[in-house]
């Protein structure tokens, strides 16, 4: 079977794409609809669809027999291909702002970057650049997922019970300390958990799947799931839209704190199902734009709230400010990530797998 999994770099376009018309409609008060205001959840899919990437190698290799990757690795291909954008990012933006914050905090919120402890800290979550913050909840995540990737392997429903019980609870907790958490507690790693386990849980179901007798085909009854979740999903997204924490900040962040285990579920099933969807439902979703917007959807989330800010603040149309965040981009994606990924450092080759690059 081939590795390469189109509904997932489908769903990864699509991720993007919510969270560039949330945070156009943000900068420039341009809004599609529900696609903009609720486009923070493309966040949210975006963790699912990395914890499905990280974990499907290691359910393929319990069903197929194939080996496992090693975790040196796993620690190198993580490094490849998160570190070198970041801090050509990090870098550009730290000096870009350093007059305006002072060097002495620019140069430690650099540090707390560098070492991806920001989230840690409340005066540096979303210093320099907003998005960042997300970067550290991510690394923060690969180093407890060797633990979890043992666990899901052995017991997958455990697994992803014990990490609903745990960022439930963590969540729950905040809401007792603080009825009005705030971004801050609200967005720690283990917060969520949850949205991680269940892309591994995701990838669990779809190795196993593959791995079933030719004659049984899932595909329909995948493809209807997909659609159920699809709508589940938009429902939750009108709910959204005309509740109070549309706007209300303090509301948007206990809804948050209330929905996310439920929005774990959808996207377990919308994950799962898309990918062992029949190939008309899987073209739909990986088609030529979100596949583009898959490619370059890193450097695109890096760069395009600081691009979008300049675009409006220089007058610049929307139009012309997106493309010149998709170019900028396109430009470190194509000049630098790729070859990174597809060079050999210290006798590691860094061969291209779809799965194990998001």
């Amino acid at each position: 079977m081939d590795r390469h999994l189109d509904a997932i770099d489908g769903l990864r376009g699509i991720a993007i794409a919510l969270v560039v018309a949330y945070h156009s409609w943000l900068v420039y008060g341009s809004s599609l609809g529900l696609l903009s205001q609720a486009g923070f959840l493309g966040v949210e899919l975006f963790f699912a669809l990395s914890g499905f990437c990280m974990f499907y190698p290691f359910a393929r290799a319990k069903f197929f027999g194939t080996p496992a990757p090693e975790w040196g690795q796993y620690a190198y291909r993580r490094a490849i291909k998160i570190v070198p954008s970041y801090l050509v990012a990090l870098t550009v933006f730290a000096l870009c702002y350093a007059r305006r914050d002072g060097s002495d905090h620019t140069a430690i919120g650099y540090a707390a970057h560098v070492l991806f402890v920001h989230p840690l800290l409340p005066h540096q979550f979303q210093s320099i650049s907003g998005p960042l913050w997300t970067i550290g909840v991510e690394v923060q995540f690969y180093l407890i997922f060797p633990l979890l990737a043992s666990l899901f392997v052995r017991r997958p429903l455990l697994g992803a019970a014990t990490v609903a019980v745990v960022a439930t609870a963590y969540r729950v907790a905040v809401l007792l300390v603080n009825p009005d958490p705030g971004f801050f507690p609200s967005n720690q790693v283990i917060a969520f958990l949850d949205l991680f386990g269940a892309g591994m849980l995701a990838a669990y179901a779809v190795a196993w799947a593959h791995s079933r007798p030719a004659h049984v085909d899932i595909r329909p009854a995948a493809t209807a799931v997909a659609v159920t979740s699809v709508v589940v999903a938009g429902a939750g997204m009108v709910a959204f839209a005309r509740s109070d924490a549309m706007t209300d900040s303090s509301v948007f962040f206990v809804w948050q704190l209330h929905w996310r285990l439920a929005i774990a579920v959808v996207l377990f099933a919308l994950v799962a199902a898309t990918t062992l969807a029949l190939p008309t439902l899987r073209r739909i979703v990986a088609n030529p734009v979100t596949t583009f917007l898959a490619v370059v959807s890193y450097n695109l989330y890096l760069w395009h709230l600081e691009i979008l800010a300049f675009g409006q603040r220089e007058g610049l149309a929307l139009p012309v400010a997106l493309f010149g965040a998709i170019a900028v981009a396109a430009a470190v994606t194509y000049g630098l990530e790729r070859p990174l990924l597809a060079a050999r450092f210290f006798g590691t080759p860094a061969r291209r797998q779809s799965v194990q690059t998001a």
